[in-house]
């Protein structure tokens, strides 16, 4: 019997969710925000969705912006969907610039899906409440 390595990378084979409808919708503007929120606990299976639904996307761009903050690049103006993952240092420190780059990837037709954990979220929430 073959064990889940949770550290491994994604591999389409092993995956059993089936992120086909939420391929589709992120594809689009989200609707009242200014970025699409994948929400789930620490390791709850956020790289691995975000990966699948790069795979079924026109145009991804996936990024891991753990420890660092959240900067456009002319590559991700270019892509339809840019997939973000580990933005807690980036909320942290500066979460108005973050939301503000989301802004400017949706004016750009770029939409975003940010991938955070229930703190993350809270962050997120509270700058895009004001």
């Amino acid at each position: 019997m073959t064990l889940h390595n949770p550290d491994a990378g994604y591999e389409k084979s092993l995956d059993v969710r089936d992120l086909t409808r939420h391929a589709q919708t992120v594809q689009s503007p989200p609707r009242g925000g200014v970025c699409w929120v994948l929400l789930a606990p620490r390791r709850g299976g956020k790289t691995w969705a975000l990966r699948a639904i790069a795979q079924a996307v026109t145009k991804p761009w996936y990024e891991d912006i753990e420890r660092r903050p959240f900067v456009v690049s002319n590559r991700m103006k270019q892509a339809q969907v840019v997939l973000l993952d580990e933005p807690g240092f980036a909320l942290r420190e500066d979460p108005h610039g973050f939301v503000a780059n989301c802004e400017l990837l949706q004016s750009k037709k770029t939409y975003v899906v940010v991938a955070v954990t229930p703190g993350e979220y809270e962050l997120l929430h509270g700058v895009c409440a004001r």
